[in-house]
C-alpha cells in the first residue's frame, strides 16, 4: 500500500524529501535471531536502511533456529519465523505436504498487506508457490551460489522457471548478473545492485586511531598486522593465505596474522600452525558477532587478505558473489588482497584499492606472498590504496546506496 507524505532523509545526503512508503514482504533463506545474530546479517543490515527510504519491510525467515511459526521484532524489523522443517526419511514428502501447505496458507493471509514481494536467493523450494507470489510484483536477488550452473537437470529447470517468474532480478555483482542471465535471457531484466557496508558503524570506526583500536582489542602496538576474517572453508582460500604468510613472516618477522572465523578447516589450520612453529605469528579468534567490534578489528590492522575462489559441488559451485569483507576493510582505510574469482572484481579494484591474485594458478601461493610483501613493505602504497578504497566505498557502496537503488526498482514496478 502506498501512503503519501512521509518525511525521509536521503541516504547519500542530508536533504529530507517526500516519498511514498512501500511495504515489502521479504522472504529470506534464514535471518538473524537471538540465538545466531550473524546468519544472513547482510539482509538485516540492508533492511535497517529501508525505513530511511520510505520502505516498510517484514521478513519471513524460512530457517529459524527453533521450530514453530511465530512473530517477533528483531532490532526493529518485524519477522515471521517459519520454523516448519521436514525430518527423517519422509523429508521430501513432508516438505511438499507440510512446508508448502503451511507456507501457502501464511502467504495467502499475509500478502494482501504488502506492495512488493522480495525473495533473497533463487530459492527453488518456492517454485510451487510462484503463482501466489506473483500476485504482487516479485523481485528476486541473486548472490552467486544460487545461480551458478548445475549439472542437475531438474535444478536447472526449477531455477529457470522460478527466475523467469520474477518481475525484476537484482544481482550483487556483474558476475552474478551474468549467472542470472543464463536462466532468463532477455525475458526478465537483471539489475546490478551491489551489497553495502554499514556507514554508521564503519565511519565511526574510521575515526578511531589504529593504536587505540589495537589497545581496545589487546593487539600488539609494534607489529604489522594482517587480517583474514571469513568462514574457514576451502572457498575462502584460507590454507593458501596461511602458507603464503609462513613465507612472508621470514622477511617481516614482526608481522602478525590474525584469523577471525570458524569452519571445517579450523582444526587443519591449527595443526599447520603447530607443525610450522607459527604459534607466535598467527592468532586465531572465533567469529566476532558484533559489527562495531569487527569494524575495530579492520581499523586496527595494516592489511586485509582473503583469497576467494570457486569450488564446484553437486549443486553447482560455491562462489564469492561479491566479497563484502573487502569493502568493510576498505571502509576504514585498509588496503586488501583478494582472489580474482566470482564477483570479487566488483569489490576490489585491482591496483587501486588493493590487489587481486588468481587463486587457481600453480603459482598462487608465491604470487600471494609477493603481493603481501609489496604492501607490507611499502607504507605509502598501502595507505594510498586504503584511502582510495575508503573513498570508493562511501561514494558508491554503503547500504543507503544499495537501498536507494532497490527502492527505485520497487517504485518502477509499482508505477
Amino acid at each position: 500500500r502506498l501512503r503519501e507524505d512521509l518525511d525521509v532523509s536521503g541516504g547519500s545526503g542530508n536533504v529530507s524529501f517526500l516519498v511514498k512508503t512501500i511495504s515489502v514482504l521479504v522472504l529470506a533463506p534464514t535471518y538473524p535471531d537471538s540465538a545466531n545474530i550473524i546468519k544472513q546479517n547482510h539482509i538485516h543490515n540492508q533492511l535497517q536502511s529501508y525505513q530511511r527510504h520510505g520502505l516498510l519491510p517484514t521478513v519471513i525467515d524460512l530457517a529459524p533456529s527453533v521450530t514453530g511459526v511465530r512473530r517477533d521484532l528483531f532490532e526493529g524489523i518485524p519477522v515471521i519465523r517459519f520454523g516448519v522443517r521436514p525430518r527423517g526419511w519422509l523429508r521430501g514428502f513432508i516438505f511438499r505436504l507440510v512446508f508448502q501447505g503451511k507456507l501457502r496458507a501464511l502467504l495467502r493471509k499475509t500478502l494482501p498487506q504488502f506492495d512488493v514481494v522480495h525473495v533473497h536467493n533463487c530459492m527453488v523450494q518456492l517454485r510451487p508457490l510462484l503463482a501466489l507470489l506473483q500476485t504482487k510484483p516479485l523481485v528476486v536477488t541473486c548472490y552467486g551460489d544460487d545461480v551458478y550452473p548445475s549439472k542437475t537437470a531438474s535444478l536447472e529447470r526449477d531455477r529457470r522457471i522460478f527466475l523467469r517468474g520474477a518481475k525484476m532480478i537484482t544481482a550483487i555483482s556483474q558476475y552474478t548478473a551474468r549467472l542470472a542471465s543464463h536462466y532468463v535471457g532477455e525475458s526478465v531484466e537483471v539489475v546490478l545492485i551491489p551489497v553495502g557496508v554499514r556507514a554508521d558503524v564503519f565511519s565511526k570506526a574510521a575515526e578511531v586511531p589504529p593504536s587505540d583500536a589495537r589497545s581496545q582489542l589487546a593487539l600488539p602496538a609494534d607489529r604489522k598486522i594482517v587480517l583474514m576474517a571469513c568462514s574457514l572453508i576451502e572457498r575462502k582460500g584460507v590454507m593458501q593465505v596461511l602458507e603464503a604468510f609462513r613465507t612472508v613472516h621470514h622477511e617481516f618477522p614482526e608481522a602478525l596474522l590474525v584469523v577471525i572465523g570458524t569452519g571445517e578447516l579450523q582444526l587443519r589450520m591449527k595443526q599447520y600452525i603447530a607443525a610450522n612453529g607459527l604459534q607466535d605469528v598467527v592468532r586465531m579468534i572465533d567469529y566476532v558477532d558484533d559489527d562495531s567490534k569487527m569494524a575495530l578489528y579492520y581499523r586496527a590492522v595494516d592489511l586485509y587478505v582473503m583469497l576467494s575462489k570457486t569450488v564446484e559441488n553437486p549443486l553447482g559451485a560455491g562462489v564469492e558473489g561479491f566479497g563484502i569483507s573487502y569493502t568493510d576493510a576498505n571502509a576504514v582505510g585498509v588496503a586488501v588482497i583478494g582472489g580474482r574469482s566470482g564477483g570479487v572484481e566488483d569489490a576490489v579494484v585491482d591496483g587501486q584499492t588493493g590487489f587481486l591474485v588468481d587463486p587457481d594458478c600453480p603459482e598462487t601461493v608465491p604470487l600471494l606472498a609477493g603481493k603481501m610483501r609489496q604492501l607490507l613493505g611499502d607504507d605509502a602504497l598501502r595507505n594510498a590504496m586504503g584511502k582510495a578504497g575508503q573513498e570508493r566505498v562511501f561514494k558508491y557502496l554503503t547500504w543507503d546506496h544499495n537501498v536507494e537503488r532497490t527502492r527505485a526498482v520497487y517504485a518502477g514496478l509499482l508505477s
